[in-house]
């Protein structure tokens, strides 16, 4: 039982870790605003607008198994961005950093 506990912990944490592949396509991307939606103080009481292409995308960090401050946060619009989309989420990367974002609404 704890050997597979022990399996399990590192499963999970090297997904957390993990980069992605060095064929990945990434999309030039524009942050266009951000809210709170909540009144805390972490990351993910958060939204964040971005511009991909003529697509508008409202986004929201998705919880990691160790927090991580998303890259988003601190940037102001008008930030350029590179994403990937795994068809159900957007990764956004600025520099070699790279967060993991729901979405919330595309128009």
């Amino acid at each position: 039982m704890k050997i597979a506990a022990i399996i399990l912990t590192c499963l999970l944490c090297s997904q957390a870790w993990a980069k992605p592949p060095k064929d990945v396509k990434y999309q030039d991307a524009v942050l266009v605003s951000f809210n709170r939606t909540g009144t805390g103080a972490m990351d993910a009481s958060r939204i964040y607008t971005i511009q991909v292409g003529s697509n508008t995308y409202v986004l929201e960090p998705l919880p990691v198994f160790l927090y991580k401050s998303s890259v988003l946060m601190n940037q102001l619009p008008g930030t350029h961005l590179l994403v990937r989309t795994d068809g159900h989420s957007f990764y956004v990367k600025i520099g070699n950093r790279e967060s993991h974002y729901g979405i919330v609404e595309a128009h």
